[in-house]
């Protein structure tokens, strides 16, 4: 019995680890992500799954990429696929092909069509969405053959070009183009369909029985390449093959307000160019007459330095050869456009008129109501569970039933409706109904309340102003004054309440006046504190001024507590102690800034040596940095002229295996002219010196060792930076280089005379007067 437990045991063991190792390995293998290669130079298919591009993919001119339905395309940041070869697609009605970003707040680009080649780009049931350019045909591209066809993009949200259509190559092509971009869905986008001409001999686009419709574009005022749905150049040239631009939809594309979201006009097609007119029949552009119709073009009628469009003869209908969308509402029996002002009545009848019949069962019908919300002074929503959905007898027709009474007490708002789905797999494009009679409300609220408020907003404006402009303000107290600007971006914001401003009018101007005086009295203390570090270090420091200086260092450290208290007693204080400093400086800078005519000065200089020449070339290594040392008088003719004398020692070296190495003992002395840039009352003046070197120089070369030790003659040059510290102390950096008229540093005159030696260091002086 034991014997058969444990093997009972075992067999269990046995069974639970295999699970254990191979359903992980399983979901996982459900899971996995492929990752598309650099290169597809020969026939790449996709059939399936989901692929991420983490880095740019160029398809060669040999190769072809086809995407099969149902495979998921997810672009990185920032990278494209770059088609010189040949693009299919093949999603399918009831399984597109989708292709977006892994990051939707950091988009990838998309296709990119590039290149000569007779093959064919087909895009066909493909979504795409959250991409930067989902399909771009770049400059003096060809292809044989493009078909774009029943397709879906959304969310393209870049405010440029989604789909650009760039001129072809007119030289490489050796037939014309056959492009067709039909039966497209492009809607709920802030970017553009740019095609580049309308005119071509090389391109014969059919541009027809696409939906262009619910974009949203932003900016201020008519006129400009991003603003319209549709965008492209006409120049009447006389070329062979005009764009066929017909059977479309393009409706409900709004400019709006980038500030304040309300609508300026809506826009659906734009043009520029020289042409004179060109002709756009047989498209639907909304319920409109001619004249309303051309108020939505971006064309002559509005910029007469573009060409004409003309929509004659326009639908009063649209085709049903597009896809699916609502182009007629009526609620309670009245029809509506999108921006209409949506009354609250205990039951809402919201009647949809589609252009083709759609599913018989909407499952996933969506209403939304957004509405203002004035105690948060934002836009909420909640979604509408009261939905009762009928569909007439030729599908064409839905009725919309509402019936929750919570609808009443929320504020002005707009419905939202989507989900719906028609035959085709296509998602009917939203709708939205009132949005910009909501916008423009909140708009016109807020212009209430910034009239009611203006008064208390100027008035602490300005007293932040003067905050602001104090000398010497700190960190800590701008932080206050950014408190305050804070502050007041609150009270723009309350409510229409007339006895809290009139509260806060008088708590800002407490607050204000309270803060401004500590700001007035810590700057004011700031300053002496800098006033008397600055006397400690240049003073002369004789006791009578030590002992001032000890009194006023005691005082001001006493400020700091008095000034919580007493204000006046600190005020008093400090007109006391800036008195006491005026002494003192005036005494100081008497002192230090004594003319400099017929002085002399003597010092020591500490630094390190360097050489380039024959074997190091124009190039620097801190391997072989010697000690300086050297000493220096100066005698001062005035405050801009002097004469130097240097005496400095140091050794140089250098090794380079192909050559040989060396190493010099150098003492060198200078006598140079010194010329001072600026005036002898400033604390820090530069200058420049130069004059004649002399060099003796003990040389030890493997190459050369008949050149032992030498006199020699150059000429100096220095750059100095000097710094008073005192009345007699002068601190200082300087950098000499000495040109020899010799190729002798170091014993090699093989490369020329290219030899020059460096002395860099700090030096500290004494003035006697």
């Amino acid at each position: 019995m034991y014997s058969y437990r444990n093997i009972l045991i075992f067999i269990f063991k046995i069974v639970f680890l295999t699970l254990i190792i191979r359903f992980p390995n399983n979901l996982f293998a459900q899971n996995e992500k492929n990752i598309l290669e650099d290169f597809v130079s020969g026939i790449k298919i996709l059939d399936g799954g989901t692929y991420i591009i983490n880095k740019n993919v160029k398809i060669t001119k040999g190769g072809s990429l086809i995407i099969k339905s149902g495979t998921e395309i997810l672009f990185g940041v920032g990278t494209s696929v770059i088609v010189e070869g040949a693009l299919n697609i093949q999603g399918s009605s009831d399984n597109f092909v989708t292709i977006s970003s892994v990051d939707k707040s950091n988009e990838g680009f998309g296709f990119d069509i590039t290149g000569v080649n007779e093959s064919n780009i087909n895009i066909s049931y493909a979504k795409f969405s959250n991409l930067i350019i989902p399909l771009i045909f770049s400059r003096n591209w060809y292809r044989a053959k493009v078909t774009i066809e029943n397709n879906i993009f959304e969310n393209i949200r870049t405010g440029e070009a989604g789909i650009a259509i760039n001129s072809p190559d007119i030289l490489l092509a050796e037939n014309v183009i056959d492009f067709s971009f039909s039966g497209n869905q492009y809607s709920s986008n802030s970017s553009n369909i740019f095609i580049y001409n309308l005119e071509s001999n090389v391109i014969d686009l059919k541009f027809k029985y696409n939906v262009i419709t619910g974009n949203i574009f932003k900016g201020y005022e008519i006129g400009g390449e991003n603003i319209t749905p549709v965008y492209s150049i006409y120049n009447s040239s006389g070329k062979k093959y005009k764009a066929d631009i017909s059977g479309n939809s393009i409706f409900n594309n709004f400019l709006v307000n980038d500030q304040d979201n309300t609508i300026i006009t809506e826009l659906n097609f734009g043009i520029t160019g020289i042409g004179g007119k060109f002709s756009i029949p047989g498209n639907y552009f909304g319920n409109k007459s001619k004249e309303e119709i051309l108020k939505t073009f971006d064309h002559f009628s509005n910029n007469n330095s573009s060409p004409f469009l003309d929509p004659d003869p326009y639908l009063a209908m649209p085709s049903d050869l597009t896809q699916c969308f609502i182009w007629k509402i009526y609620i309670e029996n009245q029809e509506v456009d999108p921006n209409t002002i949506i009354n609250k009545t205990d039951r809402q009848k919201i009647r949809l008129f589609f252009n083709k019949p759609i599913r018989k069962t909407q499952d996933d019908i969506s209403i939304k109501y957004f509405y203002y919300d004035q105690a948060s002074k934002i836009i909420r929503d909640f979604k509408r569970e009261d939905i009762r959905f009928e569909l007439s007898d030729n599908s064409k027709e839905c009725t919309i039933y509402l019936t929750d009474s919570i609808f009443i007490k929320k504020g002005l708002g707009y419905f939202e409706i989507g989900g719906l789905i028609a035959p085709e797999g296509f998602t009917v494009p939203k709708i939205e109904i009132g949005r910009n009679s909501v916008y423009t409300e909140i708009e016109i609220q807020k212009r209430l309340a910034l009239e009611k408020s203006l008064k208390i907003i100027n008035l602490i404006q300005r007293k932040i102003d003067s905050l602001r402009n104090l000398p010497n303000i700190t960190s800590d107290q701008d932080s206050l004054v950014f408190e305050l600007a804070r502050q007041l971006d609150y009270i723009t914001e309350l409510s229409f309440n007339v006895p809290v401003y009139d509260s806060l009018i008088n708590e800002f101007s407490v607050q204000l006046d309270s803060m401004n005086s500590v700001i007035m009295t810590k700057n004011k203390i700031d300053d002496l504190s800098n006033r008397l570090d600055y006397l400690r270090v240049i003073t002369v420091q004789n006791i009578k001024q030590q002992k001032m200086i000890n009194q006023v260092s005691s005082q001001l450290d006493s400020l700091d507590v008095i000034s919580n208290f007493d204000p006046q007693k600190t005020d008093s204080i400090i007109n006391v102690l800036s008195l006491r400093l005026d002494e003192l400086e005036t005494y100081s800078m008497t002192e230090i800034f004594k003319p400099l005519k017929n002085t002399w000065e003597i010092g020591v200089l500490i630094g390190q040596t360097f050489y380039t020449g024959d074997l190091t070339g124009i190039s620097f290594n801190s391997k072989y940095l010697y000690l300086a040392m050297g000493v220096f008088a100066k005698l001062n003719f005035n405050s801009s002229l002097a004469a130097k004398f240097n005496f400095n020692s140091g050794k140089t070296g250098y090794s380079k295996s192909e050559v040989g190495s060396f190493q010099s003992k150098i003492l060198q002395f200078n006598l140079q002219a010194e010329w001072t840039f600026l005036s002898e009352r400033n604390i820090i003046n530069p200058s420049i010196s130069t004059g004649i070197s002399i060099l003796h120089v003990n040389n030890i070369n493997s190459i050369n060792v008949d050149n032992v030790n030498s006199l020699q003659i150059g000429m100096p040059f220095c750059v100095a930076l000097k710094i008073k510290t005192g009345k007699k102390w002068i601190l200082g950096a300087e950098l000499i280089i000495i040109k020899p008229f010799t190729d002798l540093i170091d014993g090699y005159e093989e490369g020329g005379n290219n030899d020059l030696f460096y002395i860099a260091g700090i030096t500290i002086s004494r003035l006697f007067r």
